[in-house]
C-alpha cells in the first residue's frame, strides 16, 4: 500500500496521499483509530472539515462496502472508491465511477501496479461516451442530473448525440477537439440542435432542453453585515450570477473575509451551494495587487478596505480576472472572478 501511495504522488504531483494501515500482525504502523471515521471525513461535505477526492481499499470489497454505506450520499459529491484486492490482482471501481473519477483513477492504480481494473459502468463497458465523466474530468458542471441520464440513455439505445461547444466559452477547441473523438458523438453548430452543451453562459427561453455542462470555475467573493439570513446571501449573489449570464453551477467556491466565516447566512449558503467557504485574514487580503474599490468604513470595521473584490481575485488564483466588481443588495456585497485558463487545464487534467 506504501508503495502505490508513493507511486501515485510520484505519477500525480498534485495528489497528495495519506495511507492508514489496519492490521493485527503490525501493531507498530497500525492506525490505532477507527477506520470508520477516518471513511467519515472522506465523505464531509464541501467545506467541511476533512473531505478527500477518492479512497482507495486494500481489503476485500465487502469490507469497503461496509464502510462507506453510511455516508454515500450524491453520486455527483461523493469521493471516488476504489478497492484493490490484497494480491493486487483486481483494481475495482466500487463508487463514483463518472463523475468521481473513480473509472480513470482505477486505470491509473492498475497501470501501476500490474493489476487488471474492473470497470462495471454501461456506457464504459460499450466503449460510449460518458458525459458525466468526461465532465468531471474537464472541471465542467452537470448541470441537470435527468439530462445527464438521458443522454447516456440515448447513446446506449444506439442513436447518436449532437454536442455544441459555445466558441465564447475558454478552451473550447479543446472541448470541440476531444468531443469528436468521441463514439456516439457528433458536433453541431446550433445550440437549439444538441443534446449536450459546452458554455459558459446559461440558457434561457424556450427551446433549451439540452444538458449544460458549464466550467466550474467563478469565485464569488462577499461581504456582509452581521447576522443576515442566507436568503440575503443567496439574493445578492444569484441577482450578480444573473447580470453575468452565468448559473450557480459556474461557482467552484464562495470567499469572505475571516470574520465572516461564522455567519450562519454565509456558511450555509455556501454548503446549500456545495461548494467550499474561503476565508483570509484583512493582511492577506490587502496583499492581494490589483485596482479595487475602496472604503474607509469597511477597513475601520475589518481592517481591509475591500472584502468582496480582494477576496474573490484572492480564492481564485495567480491571475485571475475580476469580471464583476462589487456590487452592493441589501447588506451584502458581491464580486466575481474567474480563475485563469491555465489553472482550469492542470485542475481538469
Amino acid at each position: 500500500m506504501k508503495m502505490t501511495a508513493s507511486a501515485l504522488e510520484e505519477a500525480m504531483p498534485s495528489v497528495s496521499v495519506e495511507p492508514f494501515v489496519r492490521c493485527g500482525g503490525l501493531p507498530d504502523i497500525s492506525f490505532p483509530g477507527s477506520l470508520r471515521d477516518v471513511v467519515g471525513r472522506a465523505f464531509a461535505p464541501p467545506g467541511g472539515e476533512g473531505g478527500s477526492d477518492a479512497l482507495v481499499f486494500f481489503a476485500a470489497a465487502g469490507i469497503a462496502v461496509r464502510l462507506i454505506s453510511p455516508f454515500v450520499s450524491d453520486k455527483f459529491r461523493d469521493p471516488a472508491v476504489i478497492v484493490v484486492d490484497e494480491a493486487g490482482r483486481y483494481c475495482i471501481s466500487l463508487l463514483g465511477g463518472h463523475a468521481g473519477g473513480a473509472n480513470r483513477l482505477a486505470g491509473t492504480i492498475a497501470g501501476l501496479i500490474g493489476a487488471e481494473p474492473v470497470i462495471t459502468t454501461a456506457t464504459d463497458r460499450e466503449g460510449l461516451f460518458s458525459v458525466d465523466g468526461w465532465a468531471a474530468e474537464k472541471g465542467l458542471a452537470v448541470t441537470d442530473r435527468e439530462k445527464a441520464k438521458g443522454v447516456s440513455v440515448k447513446l446506449l439505445a444506439g442513436e447518436e448525440i449532437a454536442a455544441f461547444v459555445d466558441p465564447e466559452c475558454p478552451l473550447a477547441e479543446t472541448y470541440a477537439r476531444e468531443l469528436l473523438t468521441m463514439r456516439g458523438v457528433s458536433l453541431t453548430a446550433k445550440r437549439r440542435e444538441a443534446d449536450v452543451v459546452v458554455s459558459a453562459r446559461a440558457d434561457r427561453g424556450p427551446g433549451t432542453g439540452a444538458l449544460l455542462l458549464t466550467p466550474r470555475d467563478v469565485v464569488i467573493g462577499v461581504g456582509m453585515k452581521r447576522g443576515l439570513p442566507e436568503e440575503s446571501v443567496r439574493d445578492a449573489v444569484f441577482t450578480v450570477l444573473a447580470d453575468l449570464g452565468l448559473t450557480e453551477y459556474s461557482v467552484s467556491a464562495v470567499a469572505s473575509i475571516d470574520l465572516k466565516r461564522g455567519e450562519p447566512g454565509l456558511t450555509g449558503f455556501a454548503e446549500r451551494l456545495g461548494v467550499p467557504l474561503v476565508t483570509f485574514s484583512a493582511d492577506e487580503l490587502m496583499k492581494v495587487p490589483g485596482d479595487f474599490a475602496r472604503s474607509g468604513f469597511v477597513e475601520r470595521v475589518t481592517g481591509a478596505d475591500n472584502v468582496c473584490e480582494r477576496s474573490a481575485c484572492l480564492a481564485a488564483g495567480p491571475g485571475a480576472e475580476l469580471i464583476m466588481r462589487k456590487s452592493a443588495l441589501k447588506g451584502v456585497t458581491v464580486a466575481a472572478a474567474r480563475k485563469r485558463t491555465e489553472t482550469r487545464v492542470l485542475e481538469g487534467g
